[in-house]
């Protein structure tokens, strides 16, 4: 008897505990802002530091939340974000910049060739100075 009622109680704790869980995200000023649809709540919000990577309980991050439900002026505040992006790596962001920075041109001009090896260069010894030099020898 005792060993059931311990049973239950840890069910109980287990469901409250995944409950609490599923609704955190609601907390979130940036999840209220879009879920009202309004940029001015959503541009206060962002002036915080809220969790740009809670996702909802669809597993969805904001930014992906904003563009699936075709919130586009809060979907386009969150991508100004970089934290809305979920990159991890710095250096990995540093270069997703360059190439997006490097694709957007004037209609009249031709993008540069992003797969270039030469241009691939380039742009990693100009965002990573110091790693350009590693493994080669001095002289």
């Amino acid at each position: 008897a005792a060993q059931e009622a311990a049973a239950l109680k840890i069910q109980a704790l287990k469901r409250g505990a995944e409950a609490r869980a599923g609704v955190a995200y609601k907390l979130n000023p940036v999840w209220k802002a879009l879920d009202t649809d309004d940029a001015e709540s959503m541009a206060v919000a962002l002036k915080g530091t809220p969790d740009l990577a809670q996702c909802d309980d669809e597993g969805r991050t904001p930014l992906r939340a904003a563009i699936e439900d075709d919130k586009l002026v809060c979907a386009c505040l969150l991508v100004r974000e970089d934290r809305a992006l979920c990159v991890a790596d710095a250096k990995a962001l540093e270069v997703w910049k360059a190439v997006q920075a490097a694709l957007a041109v004037p209609e009249d001009e031709d993008p540069p060739d992003v797969e270039d090896e030469g241009w691939q260069t380039e742009t990693a010894e100009a965002l990573f100075p110091d790693d350009s030099k590693e493994g080669c020898p001095d002289g």
